[in-house]
């Protein structure tokens, strides 16, 4: 299934998740309950997907800083 964080976010909260953990090179993976979940339905993230994410979430002054 192609990256969507609106999906991503509505599976956390039907499943009472609390934190979405990404990371280059690996699934996403939601907090439910203290256990990490690894979401297979989803392919490993690439950097361009974390890049759209992250200008899209924060503004560019902030991401030049980081």
């Amino acid at each position: 299934m192609e990256f969507n964080i609106d999906t991503l976010v509505d599976t956390l909260v039907s499943k009472g998740g609390s934190d979405i953990h990404l990371s280059v090179g690996s699934l996403p993976v939601l907090r439910v309950k203290r256990r990490l979940i690894p979401q297979e339905e989803y392919e490993t993230l690439e950097k361009d997907t974390i890049d759209r994410l992250l200008y899209f979430l924060v503004d560019k002054e902030h991401v030049e800083k980081m």
